[in-house]
């Protein structure tokens, strides 16, 4: 006992700096993460798209889709876009706005005098301006801020896709915001997404014109559409082969039976019939996979998207112990942690998980204790040895 105590005294004399480990700039995320923060994305199940990525992306972007509610008649269809340029982080106060600039101007020697020149007078920070955000980098404050509470706090940095030194830059950021203490929370690159949720809104593959305008890519910062028409021989011998008893008919359009008004009356159509064993998914899944190969168009309806307030990932400050949230494990977050247990200071929701190591959901005497034990060495990853 009397050995543990000198430990922890020659930890307390000492402040300790032990880089904690594991803090590299959001290494091995997955960046759909398993669970997000909206609820958008509860219960959802994978689905395989074979390249179809929504319509509001293209078909250069790394989307995963998911089907929620699958087990309903008309389970929503959700398509999310990792936004791989853009970090998100928080800042501790407003009024840190000035030191920030300071550790970006590191970086972007001109980002003072381009976060002066988009000030919005009502608001007092950067609003996003997509023109911008195509150039070399962008520093802003999304449109959602302007009704909530942490306004002028949350900054998004956006670079173009030739950026070379994305993993340097992130990291750096994310170290010499932390070292200062000015963030509390931070998103690096595919930490945040963009989605969309519609429904796959036919009991078969149905709608399909001869022709069609098929997305092929981008010349000279336009989306180019290719018109293609469909080989609907091939189409049949393709599902022959792959999905039998799936069959290609052709049909008239009847605005009033369709209770739309699509296409002009009688227009020719051609839809696929499918078994009554498949389900939603697979129907959602096949229409996927002639998405490509035969250019044939994924009928979605897209209902909802969050484009400015999108879903958050890992937060790269969540790192157990770390209540200053410095990067670092020393004794000044045994301090920090009970100062907030009795009531002389408060932590930010990303300073309280990390001091709630037994994971119960309310920081205590024993994580503080915890937190030391690890500083001295008594365990080792915050397990008992």
């Amino acid at each position: 006992m009397k050995k543990t105590m000198k430990r922890m005294l020659a930890a307390l004399l000492a402040a300790a700096c032990l880089p904690l480990t594991g803090v590299t700039a959001n290494a091995d995320v997955d960046w759909y993460w398993g669970t997000a923060t909206n609820d958008a994305f509860d219960d959802l199940v994978p689905v395989n798209t074979y390249g179809w990525n929504g319509y509001s992306w293209g078909t250069d972007k790394k989307n995963v889709n998911f089907l929620r509610d699958p087990d309903s008649d008309r389970p929503w269809v959700i398509s999310a876009l990792p936004r791989e340029n853009a970090i998100r982080f928080t800042l501790r106060s407003a009024e840190d706005t000035d030191a920030m600039l300071d550790v970006m101007e590191q970086y972007f020697p001109d980002i003072r005098a381009s976060y002066d020149a988009q000030l919005s007078e009502n608001i007092g920070v950067p609003r996003y301006n997509p023109g911008r955000a195509y150039g070399e980098w962008s520093l802003y404050a999304p449109d959602f801020g302007i009704l909530a509470d942490d306004i002028g706090r949350v900054y998004e940095l956006t670079v173009n896709d030739d950026t070379v030194n994305k993993a340097e830059l992130e990291t750096g950021l994310l170290r010499e915001l932390a070292k200062a203490h000015l963030i509390e929370s931070f998103y690096g690159w595919g930490a945040t997404a963009f989605y969309e949720a519609g429904e796959f809104y036919y009991d078969v593959l149905t709608g399909y014109l001869d022709t069609n305008s098929f997305y092929t890519g981008r010349e000279n910062g336009k989306d180019v559409f290719t018109k293609y028409t469909i080989d609907w021989d091939a189409v049949q011998a393709y599902l022959d082969e792959h999905h039998p008893g799936c069959q290609v008919e052709r049909y008239e359009y009847h605005a009033e039976r369709e209770e739309s008004r699509l296409y002009d009356e009688g227009t020719s159509l051609t839809r696929i019939v499918t078994p009554d064993t498949m389900t939603y998914k697979d129907k959602f899944e096949l229409a996927c996979e002639l998405y490509e190969p035969f250019h044939m168009p994924v009928d979605v309806l897209f209902l909802e998207e969050a484009s400015s307030d999108p879903l958050l990932g890992h937060n790269s400050l969540e790192n157990k112990g770390d209540v200053t949230l410095d990067l670092e494990l020393d004794i000044m977050d045994v301090i920090a942690a009970n100062k907030y247990l009795v009531g002389a200071s408060t932590l930010c929701d990303t300073a309280k998980k990390n001091a709630d190591i037994s994971g119960d959901g309310t920081p205590d005497t024993t994580d503080s204790l915890a937190i030391m034990k690890e500083i001295v060495g008594i365990t080792e990853d915050f397990q008992e040895t």
